[in-house]
């Protein structure tokens, strides 16, 4: 197999491990062409695919930090909390 892809097997010591490692460094990535908007809707257009991998890494990335999270567990924690 690897020498179908023009490398021979004594290059590639690490089997499974070393050629999925090859692949990733040497091949394109693959680009998706579709994905869904907020609401479900198919997006094909690649200026709308593109500008929702920036909102959807913009809301994953942009989290609050730990202290903001703590404090609002607290919070939460005190709602439940029976009163006496």
């Amino acid at each position: 197999m690897l020498k179908s892809l023009g490398m021979a097997p004594e290059v590639c010591h690490g089997g499974m491990l070393g050629y999925a490692t090859w692949r990733l460094c040497n091949e394109p990535p693959t680009k998706i062409h579709v994905v869904r908007n907020e609401d479900g809707k198919m997006l094909t257009n690649e200026k709308e695919v593109r500008q929702r991998w920036r909102e959807h890494f913009a809301e994953v990335l942009n989290r609050p930090h730990a202290e903001q999270k703590a404090d609002s567990v607290s919070e939460v924690y005190q709602s439940f909390r029976p009163h006496h």
